[in-house]
């Protein structure tokens, strides 16, 4: 008797198992592949954040451990040239995401024409509160207490100009290393929270100081803060997770939450990150009254 091997295909049914099948790890898995890269993104950024860091200490040691102000770390000629350029070497080149001057996560980039220093993408900006007392730039304003020029949750919604930070963005006094009672828990830099334009010039733009209220994700919805600042993307999360990198004036960087709106610095007077004297050491937190004469 003759034997025929005749090959068996597959049903409908199994195929349609073996496609759900499929399906279902694809489901399990994307997401996990998606973490993974916001994993690697943020590990990226916190890269970027350390060699920041470290080239802010070189610079200190060669100006007899002086910090330059937040002023001055905010200016780029139109040639992207910074005072950190000679310690870090890494240009932000015009309309450059990939540099160790910007996030990873960052969406969007300056563009279009006559760019100018707004073409060298930085998404990391200075602690305000690194300053030391003294007349603002032009003397209108004389800081007597930069610790103190904060605003609280009722002062939020107001036009950044016209808040405390605001007086203190015009000052240019260094600050000591000595004047840091808490180096390893005071912030250096942070995330800021980047603009965006319909002309484009502006994309990606962060202010190059401030303090929580410039930290991405502290916004709980775009109505309050564009009484704030210029439009920005929006909602206003954090890029990494819901966490911030926060590069320390010790030089370590490491992750956290972001505060949000109901934030009052009086209440954290000996656990924030901010405040370079006042609230350290058991030291309470000067009024605002203080800030400037």
């Amino acid at each position: 008797m003759t034997c025929y091997n005749r090959s068996r295909a597959f049903t409908l049914i199994e195929l349609l198992v073996v496609i759900a099948i499929i399906a279902i790890l694809a489901a399990i898995l994307f997401p996990v592949f998606a973490q993974a890269r916001e994993k690697a993104r943020q590990i990226a950024c916190v890269s970027n954040m350390q060699q920041i860091s470290l080239a802010f200490l070189m610079y200190t040691q060669d100006y007899d451990e002086t910090y330059m102000s937040p002023y001055y770390y905010a200016y780029v000629d139109n040639n992207g040239n910074s005072a950190l350029e000679p310690y870090i070497k890494n240009h932000p080149g015009g309309g450059n995401r990939n540099t160790v001057w910007a996030c990873p996560d960052l969406p969007d980039a300056p563009s279009g024409a006559n760019l100018g220093y707004h073409g060298y993408v930085r998404t990391y900006a200075m602690n305000q509160f690194l300053r030391s007392a003294g007349p603002n730039y032009n003397g209108s304003v004389v800081i007597n207490d930069p610790d103190a020029c904060y605003s609280l949750p009722g002062q939020y919604t107001q036009w950044y100009s016209t808040t405390p930070e605001g007086k203190l963005h015009s000052s240019d006094d260094v600050i000591t290393e000595a004047a840091i009672v808490e180096p390893a828990n005071t912030d250096l830099l942070f995330e800021g929270m980047p603009e965006v334009s319909s002309d484009g010039v502006y994309a990606g733009s962060t202010n190059q100081d401030g303090d929580w209220m410039f930290v991405k994700g502290f916004w709980d919805n775009a109505a309050d803060e564009a009484k704030f600042w210029y439009s920005t993307v929006s909602p206003d999360v954090a890029y990494h997770s819901n966490m911030s990198n926060f590069a320390f004036c010790d030089g370590h960087v490491k992750a956290m939450p972001v505060s949000k709106m109901d934030f009052n610095i009086t209440q954290h007077a000996n656990d924030n990150i901010w405040l370079t004297h006042d609230g350290r050491e058991g030291a309470p937190v000067m009024p605002q009254s203080a800030c400037h004469s």
